[in-house]
């Protein structure tokens, strides 16, 4: 295992193998960019060591050393060595990984069993992908004008949102962590809730869900519904999300119905302007219209009244029946 597999993958943090003989190599990606590598095999006289390494590898400074560490029992609240071995293919684990003393990172790790060529099983390799990118496309996403998203375990454990909100209880337990700190993996307690989240929308939307589909197990397609939350309507899509393996969360969509209204308004905006100028447009060709057609009635009136008075002046008749001519032409005209 070379660093550079590890830095060729920006959302690996960690790869590891650990052996039937609980031999473990693990390479580490830390926080401020450096490297560790922890080692436990007969070269350590199994004592479990972390180095910090540069990039080819080489050891710079030993930075713990343990005769205490049992790889096959690790993390004592929710090994994870047995349930590979068990489950006989890959496996996912959504945890919480200890990065810093008071800092924590939400993590996903898989790991899948390996065998010799006489199928006799070997050990287990492994790797971590922080879900920091994952929160961060929920937040690129452009949801109508005010869309919220989050995404959830079947147990309602936040696994990400597209707001600012932490994944975390506010504990985050550092506090467990500085009693005891040869665990590296944070009890599943420390999980937000998203029931318990502080996002108001994001709280009302789970209860109306879970009250709606009595727990989260029974979602099995995506659902289109609407709940009312402070005199509000908002339109939720909830979709179920599984791999075939492990991972089993639920994506829920959120949108304001006044996200929708304000379209619909704005698309009514442009239909009473265009029917405005539609209005306008159609007067004024009435009107042209119109002029066309009583100028010639007119003269036509003013014949009459001509040939009323015994006007019989051939010029000025001939003048006055112009208009009669205009009127038959038009209407010729219209009957084609």
């Amino acid at each position: 295992m070379r660093c550079s597999q590890l830095q060729a993958f920006d959302g690996i943090g960690s790869l590891g193998v650990i052996t039937e003989q609980k031999d473990l190599l693990i390479l580490q990606k830390n926080d401020d960019s450096s490297q560790t590598i922890s080692i436990r095999d007969q070269s350590t006289n199994y004592f479990f060591n972390s180095y910090i390494v540069d990039d080819r590898g080489d050891r710079l400074k030993l930075v713990r050393s343990s005769n205490k560490f049992d790889t096959h029992k690790y993390p004592p609240n929710a090994p994870w060595y047995e349930k590979a071995k068990k489950a006989n293919r890959l496996i996912w684990i959504i945890n919480v990984e200890r990065i810093k003393t008071d800092k924590s990172a939400f993590v996903a790790l898989n790991f899948m069993p390996f065998y010799d060529r006489n199928n006799v099983f070997q050990g287990i390799v492994g790797s971590s992908v922080s879900l920091k990118q994952l929160g961060e496309f929920l937040k690129s996403l452009k949801i109508g004008k005010t869309g919220q998203a989050f995404i959830i375990d079947r147990e309602g454990l936040m696994i990400d949102s597209s707001t600012d909100e932490a994944p975390l209880t506010p504990e985050s337990s550092a506090t467990n962590t500085k009693q005891n700190p040869s665990n590296n993996r944070l009890p599943k307690l420390d999980r937000l809730n998203i029931i318990n989240s502080n996002n108001l929308v994001f709280q009302k939307t789970a209860i109306y869900l879970k009250n709606y589909f009595t727990d989260f197990y029974q979602i099995k397609n995506s659902q289109n519904l609407s709940v009312i939350i402070d005199n509000r309507k908002y339109f939720i899509q909830i979709a179920p999300f599984q791999d075939q393996v492990d991972l089993d969360w639920l994506t829920v969509l959120i949108v304001p119905e006044s996200d929708f209204m304000a379209e619909i308004q704005a698309n009514t905006q442009w239909t009473i302007v265009l029917c405005g100028f539609t209005l306008a447009i159609a007067i004024g060709i009435g009107v042209l219209t119109a002029r066309r057609i009583t100028k010639p009635i007119q003269k036509l009136s003013q014949a009459s009244q001509t040939l009323a008075q015994q006007e019989w002046q051939k010029s000025t008749l001939e003048q006055r029946l112009l208009g009669f001519q205009d009127i038959t032409e038009l209407a010729t005209g219209a009957s084609h």
